[in-house]
C-alpha cells in the first residue's frame, strides 16, 4: 500500500473543512455541537488508517477537531454581522487601475448579454470602485472599475475579459443596465448562462464587497476533491482587496 506523508494528509483534509459547504465561511454554523464535530472528523479521517501510524492519526484529528470548531465559532459571528453595512478602509485598501495593467483586452465581441439586475448602494459601489488586483499564482481574477463600467478578467494569460458591467447612476444607488458575457467563457458545459450568473453574483460579493458568501457549486460537482479543485481553479484563495491570507 502506498504511503503519504504526514504533511500531505494534513493539507488535503484542511484544504477539504476549507472548501466544503457545510464548513466553508458560509456553511460553517452547521456545526454545532461536540458531538457533530467528532462525527465529521471520523467521516474525514476514514481510510487514512493504513496510511498513517497511531501518533499521526492523533496529531490529524486534533488538528481537523481545533479547524471545525474554529470555523463554527466563526460561522457565528459571521452570520451575526451579515446584515452590516459594507464599510470602506482606505487604509488597507489599494485602488486597481487600467493604467497598472496595458495588457489586459477589452471584452471580445463574441459576447452575449446576462439577465444580471442588481442595485448597489454608494458605499458599496464605493468598495467596488477600488477593484481587485492578483498578486499571486492563488488569486485568479483582476476587476476594474472605470468610470461607470466594470470589467472582470482572469488573472492568467491571456486575461480573457469574461464579464462587463455598466452602471447607471440613481440618486444613492447604482443599478447595472448592461452585463456582458464571454461566449467562449459560457461554452464550458459547467458554466452556461445560468451558473455565470451565480459566479458574477458571487464575484461582486465575496471579492469586492468582502462579504462571506457560499461559493456556487455547479450542480454537475458532488464529490468534495472535484469541488475543491473546480473552486480553486476558478476563484483561488477568493480574498477580497485589503484582505490577507487567514482573515
Amino acid at each position: 500500500m502506498k504511503k503519504i506523508t504526514f504533511v500531505a494528509a494534513c493539507s488535503v483534509l484542511v484544504t477539504l473543512v476549507c472548501c466544503s459547504p457545510k464548513h466553508s465561511q458560509t456553511g460553517i454554523g452547521t456545526v454545532k455541537n461536540e458531538h457533530e464535530i467528532d462525527t465529521t472528523v471520523d467521516q474525514m479521517m476514514q481510510g487514512l488508517e493504513g496510511h498513517l501510524d497511531p501518533k499521526q492519526l492523533q496529531q490529524m484529528r486534533s488538528l481537523l477537531r481545533q479547524q471545525i470548531a474554529g470555523y463554527a465559532e466563526q460561522g457565528a459571528a459571521y452570520q451575526a454581522n451579515e446584515d452590516q453595512p459594507t464599510v470602506v478602509d482606505t487604509k488597507v485598501l489599494k485602488k486597481i487601475t487600467a493604467d497598472e495593467h496595458p495588457e489586459l483586452p477589452s471584452m471580445p465581441k463574441d459576447r452575449e448579454r446576462l439577465d444580471f439586475s442588481r442595485t448597489y448602494s454608494k458605499i458599496e459601489f464605493s468598495r467596488m470602485s477600488y477593484g481587485l488586483d492578483a498578486a499571486s499564482m492563488d488569486e485568479k481574477w483582476i476587476m476594474i472599475l472605470q468610470n461607470l463600467t466594470l470589467r472582470m478578467w482572469r488573472s492568467w494569460p491571456p486575461h480573457s475579459c469574461i464579464f462587463e458591467l455598466t452602471f447607471e447612476n440613481s440618486g444613492d444607488a447604482y443599478r447595472t443596465v448592461d452585463v456582458w458575457l464571454a461566449r467562449d467563457f459560457a461554452k464550458d458545459p459547467k458554466m452556461g448562462k445560468d451558473y455565470s450568473i451565480k459566479l458574477l453574483d458571487y464575484l461582486i460579493q465575496r471579492m469586492l464587497l468582502a462579504h462571506f458568501v457560499a461559493f456556487p457549486f455547479p450542480e454537475s460537482i458532488q464529490k468534495p476533491m472535484d469541488r475543491m479543485m473546480f473552486r480553486h481553479g476558478l476563484v483561488g484563495s477568493s480574498l477580497a482587496n485589503g484582505e490577507a491570507p487567514g482573515n
